[in-house]
């Protein structure tokens, strides 16, 4: 236990030395006014003991021959005492105050720190399951771990002054009583780590039952209660919560038996260190050694002593339980991205891309989704891109805003590989509509213009790419028009928007955008036919001569496209026109003729 101890005491300055850089940076002021009020802290409390000592100790020698010179000593000393609690009360308030104000600043300044990290990294982090982790535990922890050990430390070395100080003052009542009271604090040490680890397994073993009850709570308040009522289901998830509850419980009760058990112990030997100082004392007190005051003095730092040392162990406990979490926290702080940088070259007005043998499998995987892809979006063409799902076409896409780098092969812009081009600048090239666009509880006007919002004043541009994308049509039935909330998170009386609605606004953004290339993955999923038919039939006429790829699984959408390129596989099987794949007879024209004959049998023309 001892060498397990030395362990985890050698580690704790280590963590610190990085934690103290942190939270040293959220607030410079604060930290050092903190410093300033524990040290003061740190030996306030040793004053009202030796004054409180003192004055009974005059107080005992008035009662037994009172004398006239003692009273302007017992008057000061009782003034003092005062004088010292008020001092003790103001410095408490004025710790609770800084340290409410520093947490605050430390709050502020991992959110942001958090924010600038993840707005920064790659997406291959999100990719991979153990720096997925270490993203969550660090946003999920940060705050809290780093405040708890950084205080933590600031309250063991208060503990550990305190402990010196109180062991030095209990030395004058005997040398060899201090021995004594640390062994009969280390059976209280080892129940209250025993207690510590035991609970802290039991929340690692029984984490499933929580997450479990939690979950059959949560489908009560959540979507499934339509089905919960339709097929009577009431029952059946109240007996699964129950069995839950009943294995947690049983396991609960036989670990707080355990631990009461052991609390019993500790209070024994605890006892043991009081009954120890008080029978020392009254021994020198009936020696006529020491005085009445003398008794609770000793006493005092007696019991303190147990306190402090009791208090060091668990705390180094506690750091050992926040250091693991730390660990992700520093590892995540510390990553820097990589596909995340560039070079100095500035794209031209209508950039030609080239896609020049690029194979690509994610960092976490050692499966390709690309695989020796080569093609061309030349300047002002409507380029097509099918295939089946998996086949790894919106991969493409981040291939081309350089959210990841092509794991072979280049990516050619005008000529020069993307990774020599100012990112910011590349990225400001596309107008882009993910498949799985984001919905912004905010205002109409945010939603869109928040692809450009240096152009969220400029009414004739957000009204162009609502006609572009018929989001104007919902615009008619909104009180505020552009200025229209939508969802009713933060407004009861915002507007909520079906799929296609919501759609039509992330078209609306790809439009807003006005860059000379428009990437659309799936532009029509939840639009209604007439919608979809009437966007795809001027769609030429609405991209205004910029390069566009268009991404969609009905073939008739893409029909008037310049060039069609057929991903299968991962591999870029066939390219060319409508036209030109439908005579070659490959499988362009298989799927086409797949989808044109089940509109046939029930009489319906497609968009041809």
């Amino acid at each position: 236990m001892m060498r397990d101890f030395l362990s985890k005491l050698c580690k704790y300055p280590m963590q610190f030395k990085k934690c103290i850089k942190l939270i040293y940076a959220a607030s410079h002021k604060y930290f050092v006014l903190y410093s300033m009020v524990m040290a003061v802290e740190t030996v306030l409390p040793y004053l009202p003991i030796w004054i409180m000592r003192h004055l009974l100790n005059r107080l005992t020698a008035y009662q037994l021959a009172p004398s006239e010179g003692l009273w302007p000593e017992i008057i000061w000393l009782a003034v003092s005492y005062c004088a010292i609690f008020l001092l003790q009360i103001t410095f408490g308030n004025t710790h609770k105050l800084i340290a409410y104000k520093y947490n605050d600043a430390i709050d502020y300044y991992f959110d942001n720190l958090l924010i600038d990290k993840i707005s920064g990294a790659d997406l291959s982090y999100f990719d991979s399951s153990t720096l997925s982790d270490q993203m969550q535990n660090a946003s999920k922890y940060v705050r809290a771990t780093t405040q708890d050990i950084v205080f933590s430390l600031f309250d063991t070395i208060q503990g550990i002054v305190r402990l010196i100080l109180s062991a030095l003052m209990i030395g004058t009542l005997g040398l060899w009583t201090v021995p004594c009271i640390v062994l009969l604090c280390i059976p209280t040490i080892m129940c209250t780590k025993k207690t510590s680890r035991e609970n802290y397994e039991f929340s690692r073993a029984h984490n499933i039952n929580q997450r479990k009850m939690s979950y059959y709570k949560a489908l009560f308040f959540g979507d499934a209660r339509e089905e919960i009522q339709l097929y009577g289901l009431t029952d059946y998830f109240t007996k699964k919560y129950s069995k839950e509850w009943e294995s947690f419980r049983c396991a609960k009760n036989k670990v707080n038996l355990s631990n009461f058990g052991r609390e019993v112990l500790s209070c024994l030997f605890s006892t043991g260190v009081e009954i120890l100082a008080y029978l020392v004392a009254i021994v020198k007190l009936v020696s006529h050694s020491i005085g009445v005051g003398d008794v609770t003095y000793y006493v005092s730092l007696a019991t303190n002593f147990r306190l402090y040392i009791t208090g060091i162990v668990n705390r180094i406990n506690k750091f050992d339980q926040d250091s693991c979490q730390l660990d992700d926290i520093l590892a995540f702080i510390d990553l820097e991205p990589e596909a995340e940088t560039g070079g100095t070259f500035l794209p031209g007005p209508n950039p030609k891309i080239e896609f020049r043998g690029v194979s690509f499998r994610y960092p976490s995987s050692e499966e390709y989704i690309l695989k020796n892809c080569s093609f061309v979006l030349e300047p002002g063409h409507m380029t097509g891109l099918v295939g089946l799902n998996g086949a790894g076409k919106s991969t493409i896409v981040k291939l081309l805003l350089r959210f990841y780098n092509p794991t072979e092969g280049q990516i050619l812009i005008d000529g020069v590989d993307a990774k020599e081009y100012d990112l910011t600048a590349l990225r400001k090239q596309f107008g882009v509509m993910f498949q799985d666009f984001c919905s912004y509880s905010m205002t109409l006007r945010e939603n869109i213009a928040i692809a450009d919002i240096s152009g969220i004043v400029d009414e004739g541009r957000l009204w162009d790419a609502c006609m572009k994308s018929r989001a104007e049509e919902l615009i008619a039935g909104f009180e505020n028009g552009m200025d229209e909330n939508l969802t009713k998170r933060f407004d009861e009386n915002g507007k909520e928007l079906s799929g296609g609605g919501w759609q039509r606004i992330a078209l609306a953004r790809a439009f807003f955008r006005q860059s000379p290339i428009v990437l659309l993955d799936e532009p029509s999923a939840s639009l209604d036919p007439l919608a979809e038919y009437e966007i795809f039939s001027r769609f030429a006429e609405l991209s205004d001569g910029r390069t566009t790829m268009l991404i969609s699984h009905r073939l008739s959408n893409i029909v008037s496209c310049d060039k069609i390129l057929v991903l299968d596989n991962g591999t870029i099987a066939e390219q060319g026109s409508h036209k030109e794949l439908l005579e070659r007879g490959g499988q362009y024209a298989h799927l086409f003729q797949l989808q044109a004959s089940k509109y046939e049998k029930i009489n319906i023309q497609p968009n041809l």
